[in-house]
């Protein structure tokens, strides 16, 4: 399984970071859905979506991400400021 980045807007596909395809075979391709995160965090892409794509075109499956950044979503979880409370079975 690949996965490539569709910005949710224009419906191009991420080439590199700063250039968008018209084509989805154009598209940079990742290995996996956190590499595309990853990849996407640190060149400041927002407003995009991740296309798992698995061979069969009636098979892909388009991830929507929040646009805006949310305290405990998003990429990457907020860090715990305080302990867990504890669960009694």
């Amino acid at each position: 399984m690949k996965v490539i980045v569709r910005d949710k807007q224009m419906g191009l596909y991420l080439n590199g970071p700063a250039t968008w395809r018209n084509l989805q075979s154009q598209a940079m391709q990742f290995e996996n859905s956190m590499a595309a995160l990853e990849f996407c965090a640190k060149h400041g892409i927002q407003d995009m979506e991740l296309v798992r794509l698995m061979g069969d075109p009636r098979m892909e499956t388009p991830l929507r991400l929040a646009s805006t950044p949310t305290p405990g979503m998003g990429f990457f979880p907020t860090p715990r400021t305080q302990a867990p409370s504890t669960v009694e079975l």
